[in-house]
Order: C-alpha cells, then structure tokens, then sequence
C-alpha cells in the first residue's frame, strides 16, 4: 500500500528542487496597501475566521495588530504592514502564514525544529516551551547542521519525507544562550525574553527526513521508539496549524502524507532533564543516543 501511494510522488530531487522553489517565491514578500491585500479572494470559501480567510488557492491572513498578508498559488506574498507593526507581522509571516503556505501547496509543515546528521534530518517536536530550538541549536556544537527553527516543510517525494530548510533565524530565549553557541541578533519585540540568533553550520539541501522525536522532561536521558497505533496516534499532534489541512477537505492527499509518515519516519519519544547545569553533558550524550538508535 505505502509503494503504492508514495510513487504517486516524483523523485527526491525533483520534489527538493520545487519545493523549494515555491517556498523561496512565496516568502519573498511584496508590499501593498491594505486595501489591495485585503480585497475579496476567488473561489468557495474554506475557511472564514477572526484572522484568516481561505480558498483553495489563497488566503488573507489578519494579524491582531493591523498587519496583513494575502497569498495566492504561485505568486509572492504580499503584506500590508502599518507604522510599528514590522515585529508582529515577522512573527506571524515565519508562523501562521509560512504553514498556511505550505499546506496551499500541498507540503507538510509540522511543529518542530530539525537538524541534519550527515544525509538525514531528525526533527524534534513537543509544546511551546519543550526546548526544540534550544535542543536543536545545541546539537550543531556536537556537529549537526541545523535545518529550520519551530516550523519544519515537509515535501513528499517517492522516496519519502523531505526536510526543506528554510534559513529564517531561529529564536532562543535568553537564558538559552548561555547555553549554546549562538549568535544573538534583535530582540523579539512582541515576545518579551526573546531574541533573534543565528548557529554555525546551516543545513542547505532538501533531505529525508528519516525520524521524529517526541520531547519530554524526566529524570536522566532515554530514547524510547514509539510504534504501531501509538505513531499514527502521536503525528497529528506535530502537524503545524492542521485545521488549515482539514478545512481543504482533501482526505486521499491526507491519507497519502499519513502513510508515508508511517512507513518512512521513525518515531521516538526522548526523555532528558531540564538542568542548566548538567546542560552540555546532557546534550552530548543525546547526541550519542540520536547516532546510536537512529543510525539507518
């Protein structure tokens, strides 16, 4: 059933290359007035909400602050951005906005961070405040290259899962960069604690994305393979802004990308301790448990 369904798919270079294509064109935003990025969309309505309005070929998105962003198959995104409103529209363009542009074009975004260990991506998801960017960026110091920070593009292929790395700038915590070598950059305005930063080595090719980790706090670090049920049960969970996936109503698409998460990606849950002090060994010695279970 998976060959079946994944050769629907074209090869992984194929799929890399358009993915990120769409993906650098839509990002690349043109600016407009409100009113020319706020005009009406074409086609059924799919989704109508108190921020975003959906066809199946564009969106207008509305940020609580006044900012505003339309997208339509194909083209850039254009923005309206009012006076004192650039930070808040930043972090939306690179949230909301990047999922609902890679759900149009038939991509996978998941909630997660991603690093690249030689040919392949282990990604890291869990809630807001799990420490995927701080865990991700922390791994590049034990020679990992990172791959994208909280959002992850997921292009399938015929092979699989492919990783698109995006070069947006990961955002720490402050506390996180005594903890990580990475360079600190502008404050996040509307998140106060937060800075923009920047690692060494930065992942630039599409890659297979061969395993997904599930984080938790606990004592000592283990890696446990999640399998069966319990992985289909668990995905959902690391989808990125899945109502935008539900509300296109595309169940055989679904049933694709949901198959080929089981067949390709392994999921595992790891279980580490959140203790600053112990910080380096702990990273060290997941970087150990990722090369040793995970190896393909």
């Amino acid at each position: 059933m998976s060959a079946q369904l994944t050769n629907s798919f074209p090869g992984p270079a194929e799929a890399g290359a358009a993915a990120l294509a769409t993906i650098r064109k839509a990002m690349d935003v043109r600016h407009a007035d409100a009113q020319t990025v706020g005009r009406p969309l074409v086609g059924a309505v799919l989704l109508d909400d108190e921020m975003m309005s959906m066809t199946g070929s564009g969106f207008v998105f509305r940020c609580p602050g006044g900012a505003r962003f339309r997208y339509e198959l194909g083209k850039q995104l254009m923005a309206f951005i009012p006076d004192g409103g650039a930070d808040e529209a930043r972090l939306f363009q690179w949230g909301s906005v990047f999922g609902a542009v890679a759900w149009l074009n038939d991509l996978l975004p998941l909630h997660a961070s991603a690093v690249a260990d030689n040919d392949r991506v282990i990604a890291f998801t869990g809630q807001s405040g799990a420490g995927k960017s701080t865990l991700a960026a922390a791994l590049v110091d034990d020679g990992m290259r990172h791959v994208c920070d909280d959002t992850l593009i997921l292009a399938p292929s015929c092979e699989g899962l492919l990783a698109i790395p995006d070069n947006k700038p990961i955002k720490l915590w402050d506390d996180a960069f005594a903890l990580v070598n990475a360079r600190r950059a502008e404050a996040v305005a509307s998140v106060p604690g937060k800075h923009y930063a920047s690692v060494a080595q930065m992942c630039a090719e599409p890659l297979p994305l061969t395993d997904l980790i599930y984080l938790e706090a606990g004592e000592g670090a283990s890696l446990t393979a999640i399998t069966g049920g319990d992985k289909l049960n668990q995905f959902p969970q690391a989808m990125y802004r899945n109502s935008l996936h539900l509300a296109r109503d595309d169940p055989d698409h679904h049933a694709q990308l949901m198959v080929m998460a089981a067949s390709t990606v392994r999921s595992w849950r790891l279980v580490r301790p959140i203790d600053p002090v112990s910080f380096d060994e702990t990273t060290t010695e997941i970087a150990n448990l990722l090369r040793s279970h995970t190896k393909a």
